[in-house]
């Protein structure tokens, strides 16, 4: 009875181990996934800026009158 209970006993230290361990694991991805979508955005931010500045130059610089008359009306 006492080896089954010690038995039990080193078990439930085990899958308390593991639950630290995996708990740990999970915050460490979480962290790391935070930083990734961090950065993507701001990439994510700096492209679109640069595309609407490009878009802008281009309008600016080659006025259709169509263009021109939609803008201003």
């Amino acid at each position: 009875m006492d080896a089954l209970r010690v038995d039990v006993q080193n078990e439930k230290a085990e899958i308390v181990e593991m639950r630290k361990e995996l708990e740990a694991d999970y915050e460490r991805k979480k962290a790391k996934l935070k930083a990734n979508y961090a950065k993507k955005m701001e990439e994510f931010d700096e492209t679109k800026d640069k595309v609407v500045q490009d878009v802008l130059e281009k309008l600016i610089s080659k006025p259709s009158t169509n263009v021109v008359r939609e803008f201003f009306t």
